[in-house]
């Protein structure tokens, strides 16, 4: 088997992985529980790395497009996994199937190195096989649609098969990959880390033991590659952790009683069923427990580690009971016997659901699976291919068990009912009702962690905020709008204007307020703040003409994590330098450069700033419109109104941009209240600047290609249909709307 094996190890490997990518190539996406979330903050981390930032923690179009702090806290490295796979010339429902082809080929390959390292060739495979099938892991894929989680999962072999290579070699770099893992791990889902590294240290503690020379080396490399990971992640999780007060997660109370509800009977932990099925209808107590043939196999495993293990090398039998003993302990962490540590021991509360332990679970499990094929060669059972093809009979049969389980049903859009297919569908329209549907639930059926990014700072109830607002309007003071405002370069997180105030002022922008928004007025820093009913960011404006830059920055916790984050990249550049493998440190300096490069032809070509054409059109004595800008994309036509709110509105206006062939043929049009209808202008805030995006459809067979005039209005429905009159900057009318040939320069 070996010496065959080794001829056809790359078709192997295609073979052994395919069977759980075949779900993959059904068309579109598959209605998991989070896949909307990871494709539209995807979408959004595009737009917004596309606009100059290198690592934007502010999704400016999430939250009905009052921005999110979504990579101040959630680990990031997945969403660029995919932003990277579209830059590389796919779609994005296209590229978050190939992240998934991704992190399961990577699972199988770390597994299989991890599983060499213990039981060789042959035993590699068998573990790569049952790492790669157990149901937790096709779970995480294709029921929850968790593809952080799912690419978390391909590091904790990597993990322990580098504390291998540390024992039992003396390879300096290998401690300095370890870091790179460690850190990968973090940036990748911190839950995750959190879970497996306290782990990944006892397995490590139990390999030194056996280990009779040079435990101190090992253990200086090893303690070294920890710190250096987690320092070199601090990017990433010293404001994560620090400023979690500012955001609605970080005031709801985690009550201990929850994730205990969830602690299973030992019974209750096991598939009732051969197929296994998944959640809702598991069958048994936990929603992800384990398979029957996942028992078997671990079983079968340690059987045949038993029947081997007087010729077993010390670091074979290390490694075995290394993973049954944690394999207990991680199953006591799950069972209802765990209660008193999960209510004394606060941090476990924050992983929600103890059945996360699933996937920490699996990787010890499957390690037990490759002693099989050396009781099979103890045997002398693993002649004329027999190894071969039980390895394939078990592939097939873990596959089976783990996969004919599944239900899949098409992702469907939450506006029409059709399927998540076409790549076009995929815009800033389709994110407004992927909110929608967020909100709505948590409107209808509340949960506590639904809307989590949403900022303190703002106060209206997040049932509310995107509703139109009801009852009289809560400004009392008066507000002296600017005389003009001209729009600069816009771009997703930095925004230019030239504001002309008679008086002493603000403007709003339309984002939610959150620490690291900046402003300055002629080059001077000045202090924002968030307006008292939506937070919005609020700048203040002296009188005169001035010229005003709006940005999301740094804050001291995030400057100091990237100190942190730099000073720890320098010394493994360091430990790497003076190893005697600098290939590693070649091949990781070219992989950042090449994505550097990537990100800048991006932005020099596909930029997402712009610079919008500008008017001062005032609609009565309510708002003004101050430009316009447009782009064609995949067959759609959008066009962003900027307008600027003059005082408080009791009313709900519509907006209405229509375009025509320049000859009075209608060629597209959208009528609705702004921002996609979640921005209704009785929620307009005094001196609130909002920029208004429209999807334009075409109209019968006309040509998006032939609008070359546009018309922007606002009108009234109640209590009777009325167009708003506007007059230009000079007072006077110009009509029921704003026509110009041009929108953006």
């Amino acid at each position: 088997m070996r010496k065959s094996l080794k001829k056809s190890l790359p078709w192997a490997w295609t073979l052994l992985v395919a069977l759980a990518l075949l779900p993959l190539l059904r068309p579109g996406l598959w209605a998991a529980h989070d896949t909307f979330h990871h494709l539209f903050r995807s979408f959004d981390l595009d737009y917004a790395l596309r606009g100059g930032s290198v690592y934007p923690r502010w999704l400016p179009n999430l939250g009905f497009f009052y921005g999110y702090p979504v990579l101040n806290f959630y680990a990031p490295l997945g969403y660029y996994l995919i932003v990277l796979l579209h830059w590389l010339g796919t779609g994005f429902i296209a590229a978050m199937k190939l992240a998934y082809v991704v992190s399961f080929v990577a699972s199988f390959g770390f597994a299989y190195l991890w599983g060499r390292e213990v039981w060789g060739q042959d035993g590699g495979l068998w573990v790569a096989v049952a790492y790669t099938y157990f149901p937790y892991h096709i779970a995480n894929a294709y029921v929850r649609g968790a593809i952080a989680e799912h690419l978390a999962m391909a590091f904790f072999p990597l993990i322990l098969w580098l504390l291998h290579r540390i024992v039992e070699r003396e390879n300096r770099s290998d401690a300095a990959y370890l870091a790179v893992a460690i850190a990968g791990l973090t940036t990748t889902h911190n839950l995750s880390a959190f879970m497996f590294l306290p782990f990944a240290a006892l397995y490590f503690v139990g390999l030194l033991l056996i280990e009779r020379k040079d435990r101190s080396r090992a253990a200086l490399e090893a303690t070294f590659g920890g710190i250096a990971g987690v320092l070199l992640s601090a990017f990433y999780w010293l404001p994560a952790v620090l400023e979690t007060k500012w955001i609605r997660a970080g005031q709801v109370a985690v009550s201990v009683t929850e994730p205990l509800k969830l602690l299973s009977p030992v019974f209750g932990m096991f598939s009732p069923f051969f197929i296994q099925k998944y959640t809702p209808k598991q069958g048994a107590f936990f929603q992800h427990p384990y398979s029957q043939w996942q028992v078997l196999l671990m079983l079968l495993g340690l059987l045949a580690g038993g029947i081997v293990w007087r010729h077993l090398k010390g670091k074979q039998k290390a490694a075995l009971a290394l993973a049954a003993i944690l394999e207990v302990l991680v199953f006591f962490l799950m069972i209802r016997a765990s209660r008193p540590l999960w209510v004394h021991f606060r941090p476990l509360v924050f992983l929600q659901f103890p059945w996360r332990f699933q996937g920490v679970a699996g990787v010890f499990s499957s390690l037990a699976v490759g002693a099989i094929p050396l009781a099979m060669e103890r045997l002398r059972i693993d002649r004329k291919w027999v190894g071969t093809v039980a390895l394939i009979a078990v592939t097939l049969a873990w596959a089976a068990t783990s996969m004919l389980g599944l239900e899949l049903q098409p992702l469907t859009w939450p506006e029409n009912g059709k399927p998540v297919v076409n790549e076009s569908d995929v815009n800033f329209h389709s994110m407004a009702q992927y909110d929608y549907q967020t909100a709505l639930w948590a409107k209808l059926w509340g949960g506590p962690w639904l809307l989590e990014y949403l900022p303190v700072t703002e106060k209206v109830p997040r049932e509310e905020f995107w509703l139109p607002r009801k009852g009289p309007s809560p400004w009392q003071r008066p507000y002296a709008p600017p005389q003009e405002v001209t729009l600069g370069k816009q771009c997703p997180l930095s925004h230019e204007f030239v504001v002309n105030a008679p008086a002493d002022t603000y403007i709003r922008w339309h984002q939610f307020w959150f620490p690291g928004w900046s402003a300055s007025v002629d080059g001077r820093r000045v202090e924002t703040s968030p307006s008292p009913q939506l937070g919005l960011v609020t700048v203040p404006i002296p009188k005169g003409k001035h010229n005003v830059r709006i940005w999301f920055g740094g804050t001291f916790h995030r400057a100091i994590g990237e100190l942190v984050s730099a000073a720890a990249t320098l010394l493994l550049v360091l430990w790497m330098c003076r190893s005697k493998n600098r290939t590693g440190l070649v091949v990781l300096a070219l992989a950042a450069l090449a994505w550097l490069a990537i990100w800048g032809v991006q932005n020099r070509l596909h930029s997402t700033c712009t610079q919008p054409s500008n008017v001062w059109a005032r609609v009565e004595d309510k708002a003004a419109l101050l430009g316009c800008d447009s782009y064609r994309s995949d067959g759609h036509l959008y066009v962003q109104a900027y307008w600027i709110d003059l005082k408080p509105m009791d009313e709900n206006l519509t907006v209405f941009i229509h375009a025509d062939d320049g000859k009075g043929k209608a060629v597209a049009q959208h009528d609705g209240p702004p921002c996609e209808s979640f921005s209704p202008t009785s929620r307009w805030e005094p001196g609130e600047i909002v920029p208004d995006r429209h999807l334009l459809r075409p109209k019968d067979d006309a040509k998006l290609e032939d609008a070359i005039r546009f018309e922007i209005g606002m009108y009234r429905l109640k209590p009777a249909f009325q167009n708003l009159g506007m007059t230009d900057r000079r007072g006077r009318p110009i009509g029921i709307s704003w026509t110009t040939n041009r929108c953006g320069k």
